[in-house]
């Protein structure tokens, strides 16, 4: 009898509601649709949301996805972290670090853009332009020697002299 109760309340849910689901999970905590109601409010989680992923955690301390989610929050800090500077390397130390990020795309984005204010930097003052900082780039996979060339800051002679010889003394 208390299965059929149970069945005929579990039809009763919304699957695309959390509240639903936990309300049901409240409401009959050996329910044999557990795992299901962990997924499903797994599915439901906005996987950018501190809050969102703790709850989770809270609500499944023991859940299918508890990995995951602590992955995902360690993500969200470090990318808190990075994304709140404006150093080219330390964002493209993030991307290097967190391949599977689900900021990966923010991340090259914000490289894309402290990438044109270099090289606006590079235009403006050619001769100024540290040159540790433009091998840098380069050496990092930052900036492409092609790249360079195409905006027109780099020549291949200029290239040829930085891969030739260690020109840092000499500057």
């Amino acid at each position: 009898m208390a299965i059929e109760i149970e069945d005929k309340d579990w039809s009763a849910v919304d699957v695309m509601d959390k509240l639903s689901l936990l309300g049901h999970l409240t409401k009959y905590p050996s329910t044999i649709h557990k795992a299901e109601i962990d997924d499903m409010v797994w599915d439901l989680v906005d996987k950018e949301s501190v809050v969102d992923i703790q709850d989770y955690i809270n609500l499944f301390p023991n859940g299918k996805h508890l990995i995951e989610a602590r992955n995902i929050l360690n993500a969200i800090v470090d990318w808190n972290n990075a994304k709140n500077t404006d150093d080219i390397f330390i964002i493209n130390d993030y991307v290097r670090a967190n391949p599977n990020s689900p900021f990966r795309q923010q991340a090259l984005i914000l490289i894309t853009r402290l990438k044109q204010q270099e090289i606006a930097l590079m235009r403006s003052n050619p001769n100024g332009y540290e040159v540790s900082r433009l091998k840098r780039l380069i050496d990092a996979g930052i900036a492409t020697e092609r790249e360079l060339i195409l905006a027109k800051v780099m020549t291949e002679n200029i290239l040829a002299t930085l891969r030739s010889t260690d020109i840092s003394s000499d500057l």
